[in-house]
């Protein structure tokens, strides 16, 4: 149960990212096409940090062990 316990968290945690990351490339090129490009840009950026941050979030204590 353990083992099945920690792949979810981990490809929940991926999933998030990549999803974080679509929204901010999206808003990227929608920030050089439709948007005034500095806003576009202002909002992709702190959508990246973030989604890196799930990229490389550590696991649970409990799957750490």
């Amino acid at each position: 149960m353990k083992n099945l316990y920690c792949y979810l968290e981990k490809i929940g945690e991926l999933g998030i990212g990549a999803v974080l990351l679509l929204i901010a490339i999206l808003f990227f090129i929608l920030g050089f096409t439709a948007m005034v490009p500095v806003v576009g840009i202002l909002i992709a950026v702190p959508i990246i940090a973030l989604s890196i941050r799930f990229f490389r979030a550590p696991l649970s204590k409990t799957c750490s062990l």
